[in-house]
Order: C-alpha cells, then sequence, then structure tokens
C-alpha cells in the first residue's frame, strides 16, 4: 500500500512512523526541508540533496530513499531513469505534447514513441529552439507554431516510410 501526499503532515505521525519505504521527491519550502531533514535523521548531505530535488531531466529523477528494517534505517540519494520512449509518454512540455497528440492521432502510440524516442530521445525542446532561431536569423515571417507543424510533418514522413533511426 502507498500514500502520497506534497506534505509529510497530511499523515497522522504514526503512519510516518511505521511506514517501512519512504521516498522524498522534493521539500517545497526551506522549512519542509529542515522539518523533513529533522523527522528522518537525515545528515548534511541528504539535507543538501533533498534541496536540489526537483523535476526530471533527461538524466532522469533524483529522489530519497529510507527503508526501514530488522536491521536498521538505509537512506540513499537514487536517480530513477527510464527509457526516452517513456520520457516522450510522460514529457508534459507543450511542444512536445503538441507533436506528440498529432502523431498519436495518425499512427497510434507504438509506432509514434518508436519513432520520437529514437529521432529524439529526450524532447524537442532543443531542436524547436535551433529551428526557430534559425527561422529568426533568416527573418521568416512564418509564425513559431509552423516549427511544429514542420516537426511533425517530417517525423510523419519518417513513420510512413518505416526509416526512424538515422
Amino acid at each position: 500500500m502507498g500514500l502520497c501526499s506534497q506534505s509529510w503532515a497530511d499523515f497522522p505521525k504514526v503512519i510516518v512512523e511505521l511506514a517501512t519505504s519512504v521516498f522524498l521527491l522534493g521539500s517545497g519550502t526551506e522549512q519542509g526541508r529542515r522539518e523533513l531533514a529533522q523527522l528522518f535523521g537525515l545528515d548534511s548531505h541528504l539535507e543538501t540533496a533533498l534541496e536540489r530535488l526537483g523535476k526530471p531531466t533527461a538524466a532522469g529523477a533524483e529522489l530519497i530513499a529510507l527503508f526501514r528494517a530488522a536491521g536498521g534505517t538505509t537512506k540513499h540519494l537514487l536517480t530513477n531513469t527510464v527509457p526516452p520512449a517513456l520520457l516522450w509518454a510522460f514529457s508534459t512540455t507543450s511542444e512536445d505534447m503538441t507533436v506528440r497528440n498529432s502523431l498519436y492521432e495518425r499512427f497510434g502510440v507504438t509506432r509514434t514513441l518508436k519513432v520520437l524516442s529514437e529521432r529524439h530521445p529526450y524532447g524537442l525542446k532543443a531542436e524547436v529552439e535551433r529551428l526557430r532561431l534559425l527561422k529568426k536569423m533568416g527573418r521568416s515571417l512564418e509564425k513559431p507554431a509552423d516549427v511544429l507543424i514542420e516537426l511533425t510533418e517530417s517525423l510523419a514522413a519518417l513513420i510512413e516510410t518505416g526509416s526512424a533511426a538515422g
């Protein structure tokens, strides 16, 4: 059974004390960090790490895991990594969602995620910025949304021909 919240204070003290596995994904505020560090007995290294925890990146999502067992409590700073197809499936950036959802409608989830993860394993943000800069340097009159349309169509062509990699 798992319980999740953005604040440890949402749980009765007995539940926090009896939990055998605790995963800290962030602390919110400085006060929250101090409270969590004290509550779970984090050393200065883990308290500093707790302050840095944030949104997942291409390198993964950092978290602090505490495991309580008969032999005592172990505390680890971990990085949870997922393959590019899952990064794409869960991406919430507007650029990624626009292109992904358009391709989902045309080609389905499996084919779309295969091409996106092979061509742009960490999302489209850098490619979109690069293309927008090129258009700006060329003083293009096209709207920024046209970059997303161009990317969508070029990826659609790859899906149609079945040549994702390369």
